[in-house]
């Protein structure tokens, strides 16, 4: 079996242990639910902007952010750390809730959220490095542009493709090791380095299937509300703009809830398999063997 056939067997496995415990989606709405709240004053600052309002400072504001320079780098990095922290400390407790019941044990919302705040400590640390880096990468990918570097923007893609797989693992990590932020971070690639495959697999097709869904759900609501405005009388192009605005916001919902928290849930199941060899509860083994036989077959032959 291919890998992208084994990654889907590994996604309806996924899928499965959600709708047993759905509630284990809480974690991904109050992340979400946070996320927008932080974005909410960066999105009045574009809107504002974009209606070309008269405000001195507002434009100026907007503009420092465009160009990644001055107050906008700060605003930027206050954002970042703030979206990276909520991510992480929600997905901390979705983590340990996964894990409970893959060891067979029944945890609670509240079980999860306790164990993400006995971990404050290295949620901070790691939402600072990871803000660090996301504000490095956009400064390096804004500088590339503005020189017509087109190898210095595919350089700059590929490294930020490469961390982002390259800590996949460190919310599981976080949640249920005991180790520091750096170590974290060791241990996270050596995970990773055993599923690699599997990893590098679901973060592309998660952002392709995100992606997918967010284009068909937004070409068929504007053809549904196209053919509805042309039987109807005094249906404005502002309706039609909010009406979409309002959409957008529901399937980027919907999308952020359902493969947030089923990509948590398989990273989970692959860091309990690779670090314990047991078959996590609700999955296969020949799933989760699959999912490492590649690498494993790889680094048996001989040079």
């Amino acid at each position: 079996m291919g890998k992208f056939g084994r990654s889907w067997d590994l996604a309806k496995a996924s899928l499965a242990v959600l709708l047993d415990d759905p509630a284990i989606m809480g974690f991904s709405f109050f992340s979400w639910i946070v996320g927008v709240i932080i974005l909410s004053p960066l999105a009045g600052l574009a809107i504002a902007a974009a209606l070309g309002t008269e405000v001195p400072w507002i434009q100026d504001l907007w503009n420092s952010i465009r160009q990644m320079r001055g107050a906008g780098i700060v605003v930027l990095a206050v954002a970042f750390f703030a979206l990276i922290f909520t991510q992480t400390f929600f997905m901390t407790g979705l983590a340990t809730v996964a894990h409970s019941r893959f060891s067979g044990r029944t945890s609670s919302f509240s079980d999860g959220f306790v164990n993400a705040i006995s971990r404050l400590d290295k949620i901070l640390f790691w939402s600072l490095l990871s803000t660090g880096v996301s504000v490095i990468f956009g400064m390096l990918k804004k500088e590339s542009e503005d020189n017509g570097s087109k190898i210095g923007e595919i350089a700059t893609a590929a490294g930020e493709f490469s961390w982002g797989v390259a800590t996949t693992f460190m919310v599981p990590v976080i949640a249920l090791e005991e180790l520091s932020v750096l170590d974290s971070v060791k241990k996270a690639t050596a995970i990773l380095r055993k599923t690699w495959g599997e990893s590098a697999i679901v973060a592309v097709s998660g952002a392709l299937f995100m992606k997918l869904i967010g284009t068909f759900g937004h070409v068929a609501f504007l053809l549904i509300f196209l053919i509805l405005a042309r039987s109807a009388h005094g249906v404005s192009g502002l309706a039609l703009i909010i009406s979409f605005l309002l959409f957008s916001v529901f399937l980027w919902a919907v999308n952020y809830l359902i493969w947030s928290t089923l990509d948590a849930i398989l990273m989970v199941a692959l860091y309990e398999y690779a670090t314990t060899g047991k078959v996590p509860e609700g999955f296969t083994t020949e799933e989760i063997q699959n999912a490492m036989s590649a690498h494993q077959s790889r680094r048996r032959l001989p040079r």
